[in-house]
């Protein structure tokens, strides 16, 4: 007797959910676009790249001239370097290419 009203109250949990479910009525409604207006967006403008290449021959030259800059050069020289090095690292470590 137990097992006959279990079954029922569980059969009727489990068809509870699919019983009386309602069809979502799927409409078109087209409604025209808004205009975005948007303003034009300026180009940034780039700074000018110089490139040094160093050498044994002048190498202190090199580092002469960056020492009397104001010292932002020295920063991007010192942050390029280091970004070189971890490419190398990844490249080596990684990629195994060395």
């Amino acid at each position: 007797m137990y097992r006959i009203i279990i079954s029922i109250l569980v059969i009727g949990l489990l068809t509870g959910c699919s019983i009386g479910e309602k069809k979502l009525k799927i409409f078109k409604l087209e409604e025209p676009r808004a205009n975005l207006n948007l303003e034009v967006p300026t180009m940034p403008q780039l700074e000018k790249l110089r490139w040094i290449i160093i050498t044994s021959d002048n190498a202190e030259e090199v580092f002469q001239k960056m020492e009397e800059d104001d010292g932002k050069s020295l920063v991007k020289w010192i942050s390029m370097f280091i970004c070189t090095v971890l490419l190398i690292v990844y490249l080596w470590l990684v990629l195994k290419v060395f």
